[in-house]
């Protein structure tokens, strides 16, 4: 088997290079004409950067019928391998990488572009899940004229919580100016269901610390997953309710009273 040299290392990096900007055009693909918000489709881009095993399996099978030869083998498997090794710092970084791109290629403002008009909300849920979803429901139930914003990064949500009764507008939870630019809706109820594991690029106390900088006016309520989490807001005065302790009814309940409470305020 040949030597391993310069040339076959460069050749790789640019197949890899090759592969990923290829996706990236897939990206541009659907975002013009599904009209599907950027930051997931990149995120996916970024997840999809592993060189599939089933590359060897084939190239085994050129190289027995010799339809290509022993450096093409080579080559297809130290780009596997190369790519191997860099896709899980990309994945574990993924937020990272899009944000730097995302500062270039100004991909925030095409996002920004798909929110729904709001000029005010009586509840701002930050984050969209099943968890957001029930308490929504909930809400509306409740409370026919209430308005409901949900601020998230996932355009394909919009259609969800529009169906629901509410109104979506795109956010980065880990960007100070993304946040402040849902101060115009002056909520009277903030709720972040989102647990620590779904934030990237910020921790919760550096979140409860913006929230609380950005909407002091504002009831903010956190579902926490832990004791450790409940202790880092309370002490920027924040509601918690924690997930583990009670039943979904009850977390509904709860935040239905609270709701209540802030209505006759």
């Amino acid at each position: 088997m040949p030597l391993v040299g310069f040339n076959i290392f460069a050749l790789s990096f640019f197949l890899l290079f090759v592969s990923t900007f290829s996706r990236f055009l897939t990206v541009v693909f659907y975002y013009k004409f599904l009209k599907t918000g950027i930051r997931p489709l990149f995120i996916t881009c970024i997840n999809l950067f592993p060189i599939s095993e089933f590359a060897l399996v084939i190239s085994a099978l050129g190289l027995k019928y010799l339809h290509i030869s022993e450096n093409i083998v080579i080559l297809i498997l130290v780009t596997m391998i190369s790519s191997s090794i860099i896709s899980p710092y990309l994945i574990n970084y993924n937020h990272n990488v899009y944000m730097f791109f995302a500062k270039i290629f100004k991909f925030e403002e095409r996002d920004v572009e798909f929110s729904s008009k709001a000029d005010s909300a009586d509840v701002l849920i930050l984050g969209y899940n099943m968890i957001a979803r029930d308490i929504m429901s909930s809400l509306k139930r409740k409370f026919e004229d209430l308005k409901v914003v949900v601020a998230d990064f996932n355009v394909e949500n919009k259609k969800v919580v529009s169906e629901i009764g509410g109104k979506w507008v795109y956010v980065d939870f880990s960007v100070y100016d993304s946040l402040k630019r849902l101060e115009h809706l002056k909520p009277k109820v903030i709720i972040l269901p989102l647990l620590r594991v779904f934030l990237k690029g910020i921790t919760p106390e550096d979140l409860a610390f913006n929230l609380k900088s950005i909407f002091g006016y504002s009831t903010i309520i956190f579902l926490s997953e832990s004791d450790e989490d409940k202790e880092s807001f309370l002490r920027y005065g924040i509601k918690v309710i924690n997930i583990s302790e009670i039943t979904s009814s009850r977390i509904r309940r709860e935040i239905v009273n609270i709701m209540k409470k802030e209505r006759v305020n």
